[in-house]
């Protein structure tokens, strides 16, 4: 019965031993996949270059939704806009776009139709303004939407403030 006894113990220690280094070096653990900035992706985090941190999307920047010829309405998108307004990043979902896109400002006049804010010629991607709407576009068609902006509230959130001349 001792025999008995110290077999099944050992049994059972073998099976926890290779079972704890399965889990450690075989299996990839929830919260334990940090990408090359630290990001947690299972916990929704992804890199900012804007924010120089990790953040979630859906947290933070200006949040749209399907729009135009975008049919997906479970997904939307974020534009990150820096703080000097020169730059902003979107955020697209993989169908658009395997990573965030940097944007640069647009000079435009505020009495256009359409005012071109950001954009990025090389990804064919923009960030307009009109009908009191903002409007994500890629390859010249309109994809998302943020119809949340007031109108007074527009040039400060996202139009950059000239420099003072001397």
């Amino acid at each position: 019965m001792k025999k008995i006894f110290t077999l099944l113990a050992l049994t059972f220690l073998t099976s926890a031993s290779i079972y704890s280094q399965t889990e450690n070096n075989g299996i990839q653990l929830e919260g334990n996949d940090r990408d090359e900035h630290g990001c947690i992706p299972s916990a929704g985090a992804t890199w900012s270059v804007i924010k120089n941190a990790c953040i979630r999307v859906w947290e933070v920047g200006l949040q749209f939704t399907a729009y135009g010829t975008n049919t997906d309405a479970g997904f939307g998108a974020t534009v990150i806009i820096s703080d000097d307004k020169k730059k902003a990043e979107a955020f697209l979902p993989p169908a658009y776009a395997k990573k965030a896109i940097m944007l640069n400002a647009v000079e435009s006049s505020k009495t256009d139709k359409i005012r071109t804010l950001y954009e990025n010629k090389a990804e064919k991607l923009k960030v307009y303004f009109t009908n009191n709407m903002l409007i994500i576009s890629l390859n010249d068609k309109a994809i998302f939407m943020n119809n949340a902006v007031k109108k007074e509230d527009f040039d400060k959130q996202v139009v950059k403030k000239k420099s003072k001349k001397k």
